[in-house]
């Protein structure tokens, strides 16, 4: 069997893969980042170190990588790859894995022998062990807390090949946090990364617990966009009319579509705290309100945000950031999410802006990959998102009218 090894640029356990490969009967393939194809592998490794990019994220640009677009194509296909340490961190940044990593509890780096428990000897991994099997692996990392929403959890379990011999599965690790720490955090077994909770600060993201339950579509909490569901398009098969205006900020069909996405938000995500409203309403410099048949579907605002407030970027560069980006559910898988944000993109080249950014969660997934579609690139978290470890924040520059 020929499997790949792929090494990005930082990478330091390529080689230590290519010994296990050989050690287990297989002949080793090295799979550079820049790689176009796969050489007609059998199976492909993304190994631990350290890609390029992490001081982004752990995998946020490395999951860009030429090589992983056959990656991707090839795994719906039914091509077996095991992601090792930040190679699991890659393959969750390119959407091959449900959740999102975040920092250890400590905020320190994590290195010694964990005794892992295989609970699933048929997978194409796993099949040397039997169930029950007891095993010693090298646990080492800093951003080792996998965190996924309930919906998530519950369909990954059953289906964990190694656990924690403390945590024998999923729902145990989920049933070990405290009432006062909803977040989950559960054994990620590809990477062999160990569950903790961790009380939740006032202003930072955390994943819902069973009462939560995970949206279908776009959601966007205050003050991030979350998109409707990831259509490619509109639905060309639809025969309503849609119609595209600019209002004011207080307009009452607006204000009502913020007011269900900060309630949804709120639900989602189980904070009992009041919303926090726009701090500087002055800022918006356009309020976009998309209507289906008449009736509010979707909305979106455009800010003006101050230099420097919102991460790298030129010098000089005027910015916007889009915020309250919200679908009716009633109108959701319909592609409304890409015709609004495209009328804030329009509003921002009308208004000479270079480049737009916005913020949105590690669990919704839907909205991060619709971004990536629409252009949008990830950026280091910014302004008052810099300190939430489940924010995702991106960019896109604006082309110039011809």
């Amino acid at each position: 069997m020929r499997v790949g090894v792929v090494t990005f640029p930082g990478t330091l356990d390529d080689r230590d893969a290519a010994r296990a490969v050989r050690l287990a009967g297989g002949e080793p393939v090295a799979l550079w980042h820049a790689d176009a194809d796969l050489h007609d592998v059998d199976a492909v490794v993304l190994p631990g170190g350290f890609s390029y990019g992490d001081y982004l994220r752990a995998g946020a640009i490395a999951r860009f990588a030429p090589v992983m677009e056959p990656i991707v194509d090839a795994a719906k296909g039914g091509l077996p790859v095991l992601g090792i340490c930040n190679g699991f961190q890659i393959l969750t940044e390119a959407h091959l894995l449900p959740g999102s990593m975040v920092k250890n509890e400590a905020l320190t780096f994590v290195c010694r022998e964990q005794e892992l428990t295989v609970e699933n000897a048929d997978t194409a991994w796993t099949r040397a062990f039997r169930a029950g099997q007891r095993i010693t692996v090298p646990l080492k990392n800093q951003d080792g807390q996998f965190v996924a929403d309930e919906r998530t959890l519950d369909e990954l379990e059953g289906r964990v090949a190694w656990s924690s011999a403390t945590r024998a599965t999923i729902r145990t690790a989920r049933a070990a946090a405290s009432p006062a720490s909803p977040t989950r955090r559960a054994t990620s077994s590809g990477s062999c990364r160990t569950p903790s909770t961790r009380s939740r600060p006032a202003t930072a993201r955390t994943a819902p617990t069973a009462r939560a339950a995970a949206p279908t579509a776009s959601v966007c909490s205050p003050p991030c966009c979350r998109p409707s569901s990831a259509d490619p398009g509109v639905d060309a098969s639809t025969t309503s009319t849609i119609s595209v205006a600019s209002v004011a900020w207080d307009d009452p069909d607006a204000a009502r579509l913020r007011d269900a996405m900060q309630a949804e938000m709120r639900a989602l995500y189980e904070d009992d705290d009041e919303p926090v409203p726009l701090r500087d309403v002055s800022t918006i410099a356009a309020m976009v309100l998309l209507r289906v048949d008449g009736e509010p579907a979707a909305c979106a605002a455009l800010r003006r945000l101050v230099p420097g407030s919102w991460g790298d970027g030129a010098p000089g560069a005027r910015v916007g950031e889009v915020k309250r980006m919200y679908v009716d559910p009633r109108f959701r898988g319909r592609g409304l999410s890409r015709l609004v944000l495209a009328e804030v993109e329009r509003h921002a080249r009308d208004l000479g802006l270079h480049r737009v950014v916005l913020e949105t969660g590690a669990l919704q997934t839907a909205a991060i990959a619709l971004y990536e579609r629409s252009g949008y690139v990830p950026i280091a978290r910014y302004g008052g998102y810099a300190d939430v470890e489940l924010s995702r924040c991106y960019a896109k520059d604006l082309a110039a009218r011809s």
